[in-house]
């Protein structure tokens, strides 16, 4: 076939043969392995694309109110889901304060979206996008695109950590004790009111929660919450595959192989197949953050290719032609934003710093802070929704952030509450210290004994930057890297997970080191490098993905019912409240904030928020006190948390100490009597304890 013939071909067949083929050879794999897995990944995947792939195609129609010139097709079909995904979780927040969270509506909504995108996505393809002249590429096919095969066991195990009920993974995580406390259950609660409210028992329901809107989306248009089960868990694992993609569209602006190298080295990182198996942000905080940052670095590797700025891609000629690609770089950024708040810090102000120290030819310290004020603005605009609900409901737009700035005590929250969480999230007492911040560095990235970076994504960047001419924009990627690396040692509690944004400059420099005209000695550097730590990094997480979840075979798409029936070893609580209380009780959750799976009508308050039992407790005169405010608050059984108690204790987080086993006893006299025990299935100790909350009799 020659060259022309190929390029005659559909460009769509020609970019999505590889991934089908991908996609085949992971779903035979997970079917091997587990039918159960395979029936989650179909009806479940099937699930999540009905919610993400409408806004995708409608985004398509935003692209071009940026003006920027001669974009291809996968930078089409990239923005357009970035743009078309962010838009529609603002949308959903809302109408969810408004409380236009009916199905019927979210449904014409979607319809609508699929329709007019795909009507879009015919006039790109008609109009030949995809092969444009300004697509500055022409090289014809390589073979190298089979290194995208290398990615298959890091897709079946994403695959394999997704189609498990939500709860199951991973133990670092606490076994998705985040997605139970409030990832999920915030949404289930917004659902359940038929509209998104300040909650003054969940403090984590104030984050920014992009992704989130995307969960309560689903819950909406499916009419379900808890039995959706993996969906959540697919939702966010398309975002990884776009994250990859992103990735792919920045490398290939370069050259072919670039594109091949950099998709590669980030769908080969441990970290996607790991965040895919909890319904966490992290993974569209990658995807916004690559599409943000690769789209200020494709203006130079157009410009490297251009001849006479022909096509107004030189990022030089900002503000009269680069506007748009700025304000776009800043909306994706806020919505990484609107993702976790940890995005402002390492995203945006790198950024917004490169952008203000990125040297351009005719640009004075005036355009470029013009320039980088563009960006903060656009920023601050695509993040703003959520500033807006904070301030409404807290008077403190990050809350609870910031508290040293804005003085806000909503409901549920006080001086005390401010002071345990800022204690709660500050690193612990043994890291404190440059020298022992870099120990828990290293232990987490270089030394990370699970390998979820792999050495191979740290050392590609030094190799790309070696050999070769460097350019500013090497600078910006390298500052954007410090700048992360500065606010996860002095900020953050040092948690593993939140140095994950790293990946964004490392994959963007993986790209920058390979152009048109890399020698043959630097290409096999490369590629083995990325052959060699692809197969690496598979290995480390096939035997995470086994020793966590014992067996593949065995246990491998663990349905929601193990967990609302009690059937999992520690959750047995979890089916005795769901199936032999009575249809009308009302638990009251101490210790235990992970009310996702409880059917009953409960109540709980996370160990940060004021809790209103305890409020009762300091208040009251003597023990029937105590009993009187249970009854009159309707409440006709106590589930106690007791191992979850005494984790918080000893941590950082800590537990208020009236609630204690002697005040159990006291109650007793009083008709709150013990109706059930559990013990941990491994230590036996005491672990949760059921009371029922009884009328006295009258005197």
């Amino acid at each position: 076939m020659t060259s022309d013939e190929h390029l005659a071909q559909p460009p769509l067949v020609r970019i999505l043969f590889l991934p089908f083929v991908i996609l085949a050879i992971s779903m035979t794999a997970v079917g091997f392995l587990s039918t159960q897995a395979l029936l989650a990944v179909i009806i479940d995947g099937l699930s999540a694309l009905v919610i993400v792939v409408p806004p995708m195609l409608a985004g398509l129609w935003l692209v071009p109110a940026f003006r920027i010139p001669n974009l291809p097709l996968r930078w089409h079909l990239i923005l357009g889901a970035a743009l078309g995904l962010g838009v529609t979780s603002l949308l959903v927040l809302c109408l969810g304060l408004a409380g236009f969270l009916h199905r019927p509506l979210w449904l014409a909504i979607l319809i609508a979206q699929a329709t007019c995108g795909i009507v879009r996505l015919r006039q790109l393809l008609g109009a030949g996008v995809a092969i444009m002249a300004s697509d500055t590429i022409k090289t014809s096919p390589t073979r190298l695109s089979w290194l995208w095969l290398l990615t298959a066991p890091l897709l079946t195990l994403s695959l394999i950590a997704a189609s498990n009920a939500p709860g199951i993974l991973w133990e670092e995580e606490g076994f998705g004790y985040d997605v139970l406390e409030y990832h999920l259950q915030v949404p289930k609660e917004a659902f359940t009111a038929g509209s998104i409210e300040y909650l003054p028992h969940n403090v984590y329901a104030n984050f920014p929660s992009n992704v989130e809107m995307l969960y309560l989306l689903a819950m909406v248009v499916h009419d379900s919450d808890v039995e959706l089960g993996p969906t959540y868990h697919f939702i966010h694992l398309i975002f990884a595959l776009l994250a990859v993609g992103a990735a792919w569209a920045a490398g290939r602006d370069r050259s072919r192989e670039a594109g091949i190298l950099a998709g590669v080295a980030t769908a080969s990182v441990g970290w996607l197949p790991y965040l895919s198996g909890v319904a966490f942000v992290e993974n569209a905080m990658l995807f916004y953050g690559l599409c943000a940052l690769g789209l200020v670095c494709r203006n130079r590797s157009i410009s490297e290719d251009s001849t006479a700025n022909k096509d107004g891609g030189d990022i030089r000629q900002f503000p009269q032609l680069q506007r748009g690609t700025i304000v776009l770089s800043g909306v994706l950024a806020g919505f990484a934003c609107g993702c976790k708040y940890t995005a402002i810090p390492m995203i945006a102000l790198p950024m917004g710093f490169g952008l203000l120290i990125l040297p351009a030819l005719g640009m004075n310290i005036r355009d470029r802070v013009v320039r980088s004020g563009v960006f903060l603005t656009a920023t601050f605009l695509a993040l703003s929704p959520w500033l807006v609900k904070n301030t409404i409901a807290t008077g403190n737009p990050v809350f609870p952030l910031a508290s040293s700035v804005f003085d806000a005590s909503p409901a549920g929250w006080g001086v005390a509450q401010q002071e345990q969480w800022d204690v709660g999230h500050a690193p612990a007492a043994k890291d404190a210290g440059l020298s022992n911040k870099l120990k828990v560095l290293w232990k987490h990235i270089p030394g990370d004994s699970l390998q979820r970076f792999g050495p191979f994504i740290l050392l590609l960047p030094l190799l790309g930057l070696m050999y070769r001419p460097r350019d500013s924009y090497d600078g910006m990627l390298l500052v954007a890297l410090v700048i992360q690396l500065a606010i996860w040692l002095m900020v953050t509690h040092l948690y593993a997970r939140f140095a994950v944004v790293m990946l964004i400059p490392l994959v963007l420099l993986v790209a920058k080191g390979l152009g048109h005209h890399a020698s043959v000695l630097r290409r096999c550097a490369i590629f083995g490098s990325l052959t060699f730590g692809t197969i690496w990094n598979a290995y480390h997480v096939t035997n995470l993905v086994w020793a966590e979840l014992a067996h593949p075979k065995l246990v491998a798409g663990i349905s929601i019912e193990a967990f609302t029936q009690g059937g999992l070893p520690g959750y047995e609580y979890i089916g005795f409240v769901n199936d032999e209380l009575p249809a009308d009780a009302k638990v009251l959750l101490l210790g235990e904030s992970r009310a996702y799976y409880f059917k009953k009508e409960v109540d709980y308050t996370v160990v940060f928020n004021r809790s209103p039992f305890v409020e009762a407790i300091r208040r009251a005169e003597n023990d029937l006190a105590i009993a009187d405010w249970l009854h009159e608050n309707g409440y006709t059984h106590i589930l106690v948390h007791w191992g979850e108690i005494r984790r918080l204790a000893r941590s950082t987080y800590g537990f208020p100490a009236q609630i204690n086993h002697a005040l159990f006893e006291k109650l007793a006299h009083y008709g709150v009597k013990p109706v059930r025990k559990f013990s941990h299935p491994q230590s036996m100790l005491p672990y949760v304890a059921i009371y029922e909350v009884t009328s006295l009799p009258e005197i």
